[in-house]
Order: C-alpha cells, then sequence, then structure tokens
C-alpha cells in the first residue's frame, strides 16, 4: 500500500459522480506514503463533506490540510474540515492573515504558515514556496513517486509553468503528472498553446486539468496529451502504482 498513491477529486465544477454534489472550487483528496492529506476544501462546507461522505472520506482521520491560496473557492470549507479533524496539520502560505490562522488553529489542529519550502514524510511531500504574481500568492504541493514528481495545483495564479519550474529545482527528477487548476480560461489561444508546448518541453509526462484550467485549455490539453489525458472532476479517483 506505501507504493500506492490515490487523489480523488473531492469538489470541483464539473460533475464525474452523478450521486455527488458540485460548485465553483476545487478540492481533492490525496493518499500517499499512508498519510492523508485534504489538498484545499472548495466553496462551502456542505458540499464539501456531502461528497467526501458519499465517497468515503472520513475528516477526522485526516492528517493535513493543505491551502492553496485564500480565495473563497478554495478555503469555504476550512474551517469545518479542521474542526472535524481528530488530530491534524494544516499548512496555509504565509500570506495568510494572522486572523484566519487564529480561527483555523484548535486544540486538534495546529496552523503552519509556508513562505519556503517544506518537507514533510522525508521528503516524500513539498509544499511550497510561496510564489507571488500580480499580488496573488500560492503554494502548490508535489508529491514523490516511483514514476516521478506529481504536482498538484489549487489555481497556479502564480503561473503553472513557474510552478513546474520551481518545484523542479527542489526537485530535479521526472514529473509524471501535473493535476489541478491550470488558471488559463482567461487567456489567449495562442498563450495556451505555448504552455501546453512547454509542458511537453519540461517532460511533463500525464496531464489532469480541471477547475479554473477553461474548456478550451482542457481540450489543447487533451489533443495534446492523447492517452496522458486524464478526465479530473468531481468523484474522480486515480490510483498511481
Amino acid at each position: 500500500m506505501d507504493k500506492m498513491t490515490t487523489i480523488t477529486n473531492v469538489y470541483d465544477n464539473v460533475l464525474y459522480n452523478k450521486n455527488l454534489k458540485y460548485g465553483w472550487g476545487f478540492s481533492c483528496y490525496i493518499e500517499h506514503k499512508d498519510k492523508k492529506i485534504l489538498f484545499d476544501t472548495g466553496n462551502d462546507s456542505y458540499t464539501l463533506f456531502y461528497n467526501m461522505e458519499k465517497i468515503g472520506i472520513n475528516a477526522e482521520l485526516l492528517d493535513f490540510l493543505i491551502v492553496s491560496h485564500n480565495h473563497w473557492d478554495h478555503t469555504g470549507g476550512l474551517i469545518a474540515a479542521a474542526k472535524a479533524c481528530k488530530h491534524s496539520l494544516t499548512y496555509v502560505g504565509a500570506s495568510f492573515s494572522k486572523k484566519f490562522i487564529e480561527e483555523i488553529s484548535g486544540e486538534n489542529n495546529e496552523c503552519k504558515t509556508v513562505a519556503d519550502i517544506v518537507y514533510l514524510c522525508n521528503k516524500n511531500i513539498l509544499i511550497g514556496p510561496e510564489l507571488s504574481n500580480n499580488g496573488l500568492k500560492e503554494i502548490a504541493v508535489a508529491l514523490k513517486h516511483e514514476k516521478g514528481l506529481i504536482i498538484i495545483t489549487g489555481c497556479a495564479h502564480p503561473g503553472i509553468i513557474n510552478i513546474i519550474k520551481e518545484l523542479k529545482k527542489k526537485c530535479p527528477e521526472n514529473i509524471y503528472l501535473v493535476l489541478g487548476g491550470f488558471h488559463l480560461y482567461d487567456k489567449p489561444l495562442a498563450q495556451i498553446k505555448d504552455i501546453v508546448t512547454e509542458f511537453k518541453e519540461l517532460g511533463v509526462c500525464k496531464v489532469a486539468p480541471c477547475h479554473c484550467t477553461g474548456e478550451k485549455a482542457i481540450e489543447l490539453f487533451r489533443e495534446e496529451y492523447e492517452n496522458n489525458f486524464i478526465d479530473f472532476h468531481t468523484g474522480s479517483t486515480m490510483k498511481i502504482e
């Protein structure tokens, strides 16, 4: 089981499992190296917990909560999730306000801020660093796997290519998978094409774009990556052995 990494989309604006609920936002549940992680918490706690219950995710057993950035569609269920944990650590960017951090922290949950890279679980889990673009600050998470690095982003406001390059500096190995929101829905077609090309040049093996990536960009990734493109929406689960 230690070699298996499982990632489930818990909250997204597109449904895969019709028995679940959806909304604008993002959250995914990760099992990696015997650790249970919730990355981002969607737009609202009701939808988040409804989906978690239906999927069979017990919030009490979470080891880590990781929040990419302080936007409502990623923090909506955070306080409720932090209160539900029996014992966990929450990681947020250093730009989060002191007041927000105090709200998250509690008897069973400690909140830590991330400025530079943070390594967990014998350096098998990487969080950060907090990158910035036009005042928008964000952290990503990366998982070390035998097949290569797995990079997960919330919205990629600092630029999805910038995030990939920064994590390659910290962990110079092949990139097996990049998934999450790439924030390309408002970008011109030519720029999206250049980004897809850069993904290939950086050696990204598989992609699973969702949330704010945008339909136009998702289709371009699908065309370019073919069998290495993964549909990843609310209720989707991928198992990486």
